[in-house]
């Protein structure tokens, strides 16, 4: 098999947006089930819908799922790089593809996301720069370069 094709082979130029969304849903709903559980719902009420002028968990749950779909097909995205999308072919190198992938994704919740949406420094969270906040990512993108690959799995069958 060619380095431009995945090992679904399929075209690495011609990504799974189907399987990156859910891939991004499904993650972005297990973190966001931690952080409700495990840490503080705030952070899913409050925090996360605060620099669009709402709150609740109605409106925290909806920003979460379109935030999953949206880092889901980014993730994608990178996918038609063909050195990327042959690297991260198998379950241990998509998973460790993943997590660079949710790290990056934390770096830029710090460093972008304040300065597009919120009112600069003052409006970076608590928790995206907590340890928490840096394992959240981290499985957030783990779960998406897993979900990537096994999705396409599941729904063959």
């Amino acid at each position: 098999m060619s380095d431009k094709y995945t090992s679904q082979g399929t075209p690495a130029s011609d990504p799974d947006w189907l399987s990156a969304a859910l891939a991004g849903i499904i993650s972005v709903i297990v973190v966001g089930a931690i952080v409700w559980i495990g840490f503080n719902p705030d952070i899913i009420t409050e925090s996360i819908p605060s620099p669009f002028g709402i709150s609740g968990a109605l409106a925290g749950w909806g920003l979460l799922v379109v935030i999953g779909l949206v880092v889901g097909l980014a993730y994608a995205t990178l996918n038609t790089i063909s050195v990327i999308s042959a690297w991260a072919s198998t379950a241990r190198t998509g998973t460790i593809t993943g997590l660079i992938f949710g790290i990056l994704l934390w770096v830029l919740a710090i460093l972008v996301v304040p300065f597009l949406v919120g009112d600069g420094i003052e409006s970076i969270g608590d928790y995206a720069v907590s340890v928490e906040g840096f394992l959240g990512y981290a499985l957030l993108g783990v779960l998406i370069g897993f979900l990537y690959l096994l999705i396409p799995i599941i729904r063959a069958r």
